[in-house]
């Protein structure tokens, strides 16, 4: 397995090309994006002054959905690659995004703490899968809880594992046969599920939910919408009432379901 210097090593290398190969790696990327779109459509109106932490932020992919949503939004974007930070301001100068609702901090979201400041909300994609261990997991959701406002929401886009062998595998077979058919080669394919072996740490939905249930004063939320690999959960600090107001019943609802205690799974079960 991978030590989280190479990691860093594999993204400073990559920095220039992730955002145009992202949406054939993260396949499932459009479809949760748009869900995206839709929640925070419904926590906060277009032209509120809010804060907004993207942790693991990369280049800026989520950042930038953020940012053309919210014309009056501050963000934070924290990532522990400085080439990928680099790599997304030079992106968002091409895609005409003014740099001066941007804070950039390089930074290590796992080992490192947050900034000091509340956030109305925290998001993530594509990044937490990267945690090693349960211990970790859940000191991460607790620096989350922490950064969060009294009415702050987390929403995170990110790998999952299915709940058994069976349907890890099922899962395994979709996924390279997605990526055989987005790279047009199986070598290209085989190569990213030996990355994800090597180095991503995806847990079970009911691991996700019943550590971010063991922070104070949250609600876990999940979307049914999820793709082969990838889903949508995160928490609130909302109460009930209000999350039954904006028409978010469906997502505790949801996580609800997927409530439970499960070892988290050290690879993806790619063979």
């Amino acid at each position: 397995m991978d030590s989280s210097q190479e990691i860093i090593n594999r993204y400073a290398k990559e920095a220039e090309t992730y955002r145009r190969d992202a949406w054939l790696i993260n396949f499932d990327a459009e479809i949760l994006f748009n869900e995206f779109k839709n929640i925070i459509s419904k926590l906060f109106n277009r032209n509120d002054s809010i804060k907004i932490l993207d942790i693991g932020a990369g280049n800026g992919m989520l950042t930038e959905v953020v940012l053309s949503y919210f014309p009056n939004a501050e963000v934070t974007m924290l990532d522990f690659s400085n080439e990928m930070l680099t790599s997304a301001k030079a992106i968002f100068q091409v895609n005409n995004v003014t740099l001066d609702r941007i804070k950039f901090i390089t930074s290590d979201f796992i080992t490192d703490d947050f900034p000091s400041d509340k956030y109305d909300l925290i998001i993530s994609s594509y990044a937490l899968h990267h945690i090693r261990n349960t211990i970790d997991l859940k000191n991460v959701y607790l620096k989350i809880t922490n950064s969060l406002k009294d009415n702050g929401t987390f929403i995170c886009i990110d790998y999952y594992l299915e709940k058994n062998s069976d349907l890890r595998k099922e899962q395994t077979i979709k996924a390279v046969n997605k990526w055989t058919q987005n790279f047009n080669s199986i070598t290209i394919a085989k190569e990213w599920a030996s990355i994800i072996k090597s180095e991503d740490t995806p847990a079970t939905l009911s691991l996700i939910i019943s550590s971010i249930k063991n922070c104070n004063n949250v609600i876990p939320i999940l979307s049914s919408k999820r793709g082969v690999m990838a889903t949508i959960y995160g928490m609130t600090k909302l109460d009930i009432e209000k999350i039954n107001e904006l028409g978010l019943t469906e997502y505790v609802e949801e996580a609800k379901k997927d409530l439970g205690s499960e070892n988290l799974i050290e690879i993806y079960p790619f063979e």
